[in-house]
């Protein structure tokens, strides 16, 4: 069976083809005149231009281009996820700031000037009197319950959203 594979393979190459196969197509060379006269008409220009259209609108498909279409109108864009990452990221600052201790100072200084005329006769009356007021205050949340750290953890899980979102887009 080896020794005959050859000859087969012989006969089966000295085959004929068909006679009713349609004539090969001719290939159009393009002239130079032709080619320089068109890049000079912006012809090939326009012929660029009608081929910028999307690549799924060749297959012909209506539901297609919907959905691709659909897909498009309704991706988020970098500059969208951009601003959802900042607000989660500022959630997240003011979620920690609630958690930890609140340190504040006032001050304040006021001159006033008191009526010769008024409640107080002189010496007093008639003089120029000085306050200065400095406060401080010390707080801090004493978390009971656990709902500061609850809510740090949702505004580190609100944050991770977003952060996912930059790095598809």
């Amino acid at each position: 069976m080896k020794r005959l594979l050859p000859v087969f393979l012989l006969l089966a190459g000295c085959a004929q083809l068909p006679h009713d196969l349609p004539p090969r197509p001719q290939m159009k060379t393009p002239e130079a005149a032709e080619t320089m006269t068109r890049l000079a008409t912006g012809l090939a220009k326009k012929e660029r231009e009608a081929d910028t259209r999307p690549w799924w609108q060749d297959f012909g498909r209506p539901d297609l281009d919907r959905l691709i279409e659909e897909a498009l109108r309704d991706q988020p864009n970098l500059a969208e996820a951009r601003a959802r990452l900042d607000a989660a990221n500022r959630a997240e600052r003011l979620a920690k700031l609630d958690a930890d201790i609140h340190y504040s100072t006032d001050a304040s200084l006021v001159r006033e000037h008191l009526s010769k005329n008024g409640l107080f006769p002189p010496p007093i009356g008639g003089s120029t009197i000085n306050l200065a007021d400095i406060s401080q205050s010390v707080s801090y949340n004493l978390d009971w319950w656990g709902k500061n750290r609850a809510l740090l953890r949702a505004a580190g899980n609100e944050r991770q959203a977003p952060l996912e979102e930059a790095d598809a887009v």
